[in-house]
């Protein structure tokens, strides 16, 4: 059963006298995930839940949720990689075979060609595990794929928006850029959950960050020390640790996407964002544009000579 099953199922029970705990450890023995229990069970009684889950429980549902999507996130790694070794190996070898300025050129095309599909899988890619955790998909790969597709555009004009804001911080002083990563870190995922668009989904995101600013940098900070260590340790194995290795970063989504889900459960984000939010976010981004044509022309600059 769905979300939407579970609430009806949630409120049958307790309408039969069921206490809360018994309907949790019901459904804990019929293999449902812990933490989407405790979410219908703060939605069907219409609270708000008031701290963050335990991290424990975060990692516990974020390895749950990558475990059956397995190939799914499997595949966000390899095809993108895919695709761009595939291209990049055509235009190396023309260019080497050929080397004239026309063979030059197409193979410099295929090599950026690769690059484009690549990030188009990658954004493909992502926007599908996310909606396979927030909306229970049960789609084919095609399917999800095509169906993934209308998010796209948006999805890269907050993550350009994003990136600028966070590189603004960093060029401003470094504290501010590590401070504007944690709040821009969910920017990407609002974009695909609740269809934030452009800026409004910086600002929702560091909305959400509000008040829990270390708690979110704690989580993450432990999170990706785990990370680590797996990856060192089960990396030495053939075979299997570089299989690990690559769904170091699907794991990392899932996770993001849970911590933004326990957020929205603790944060009431008002729509009107206050205004100084509005001015320091489109200051970071302005900052950071700035940065950027700076890099590029110190980089042009000095490449000539």
């Amino acid at each position: 059963m769905d979300k939407q099953t579970l609430l009806s199922y949630v409120a049958t029970e307790r309408s039969r006298g069921v206490r809360d705990e018994d309907i949790k450890t019901e459904l804990i023995t019929k293999g449902w995930a812990e933490l989407l229990i405790r979410d219908v069970l703060a939605d069907s009684a219409g609270t708000q839940l008031a701290v963050l889950p335990a991290i424990s429980l975060l990692l516990k549902s974020s390895f749950d949720e990558l475990w059956r999507n397995i190939w799914k996130a499997f595949l966000i790694m390899v095809l993108p990689m895919t695709l761009v070794g595939l291209l990049g190996f055509s235009g190396g070898v023309s260019m080497v075979l050929a080397p004239n300025p026309t063979t030059l050129l197409g193979g410099g095309g295929l090599v950026l060609l690769g690059v484009i599909l690549m990030c188009i899988v990658t954004f493909v890619s992502t926007i599908m595990l996310i909606k396979e955790i927030v909306s229970n998909w049960t789609l084919s790969y095609s399917a999800a794929f095509s169906s993934a597709l209308p998010h796209i555009f948006p999805l890269l004009i907050v993550a350009f928006l994003s990136s600028f804001a966070i590189l603004g911080g960093f060029a401003v002083f470094i504290i501010p850029g590590f401070i504007a990563s944690i709040w821009f870190s969910f920017a990407q995922i609002s974009s695909v959950v609740d269809n934030k668009r452009g800026i409004a989904a910086l600002l929702y995101s560091k909305a959400l960050v509000h008040g829990n600013l270390g708690n979110v940098f704690a989580y993450y900070m432990i999170v990706g020390i785990l990370v680590i260590i797996t990856n060192f340790i089960v990396g030495l194995i053939p075979v299997v640790g570089p299989f690990v290795t690559l769904l170091a970063t699907p794991f990392m989504l899932i996770f993001s996407v849970h911590l933004y889900q326990a957020l929205k459960r603790i944060t009431l984000v008002e729509e009107n964002f206050p205004i100084n939010s509005y001015r320091i976010t489109t200051s970071l981004i302005v900052v950071g544009i700035i940065a950027t044509l700076a890099l590029a022309w110190l980089f042009a600059k000095y490449a000539t000579l």
